[in-house]
């Protein structure tokens, strides 16, 4: 691409000590955000959403009904764990070669708000050269730990120690 690298600069905020700062910092180089629930349907439903850091978790105001419907069913269904029902968050690009930002968290409902505590975030984009010699195609960079282990949801315990920075590509399951 000429006239400079105009990839996302979210993607520097994931070197450092791991906090939700560092995902706040990244959210904040994106428009729009993606809520995707899973209901009763075999396919996810997706609504465009505003998000907010609020202390160790994601403020969700605008969810609609159908999505709130989704995490209260999956609440219920998670039984007296108290992890909360699994979401994906997607933040697309900004630009052509930017990454999207992909949050996988455990939400849970607070009235009409959403509240997500993050699990796993991942900066992730295609790769805009040839795939190296292991085979991966996308360039990605954690900033929450896939190894984290989830605290209890009424606990505020600290957050995982540091994010993954190895310099190879990371690869969403």
């Amino acid at each position: 691409m000429t006239g400079g690298d105009s990839r996302n600069a979210a993607s520097d905020a994931a070197i450092g000590p791991l906090d939700l700062g560092a995902l706040a910092t990244a959210m904040r180089s994106y428009r729009m955000a993606y809520l995707l629930t899973h209901g009763p349907s075999p396919y996810p439903h997706a609504v465009a959403v505003t998000v907010t850091a609020a202390g160790d978790t994601l403020e969700i105001a605008d969810a609609g009904r159908r999505s709130r419907s989704h995490i209260e069913a999956g609440s219920t269904e998670a039984g007296s764990t108290g992890a909360g029902t699994p979401v994906t968050l997607l933040w697309p690009p900004t630009d052509p070669d930017g990454h999207s930002l992909i949050v996988d968290a455990d939400a849970e409902l607070d009235g009409e708000r959403v509240r997500a505590r993050p699990r796993r975030a991942v900066l992730h984009r295609a790769l805009l050269g040839p795939a190296p010699e292991h085979g991966c195609t996308a360039d990605c960079v954690e900033l929450l730990p896939t190894d984290a282990q989830p605290a209890p949801a009424q606990s505020t315990a600290a957050q995982p120690a540091a994010a993954q920075s190895t310099g190879e590509p990371a690869h969403r399951s």
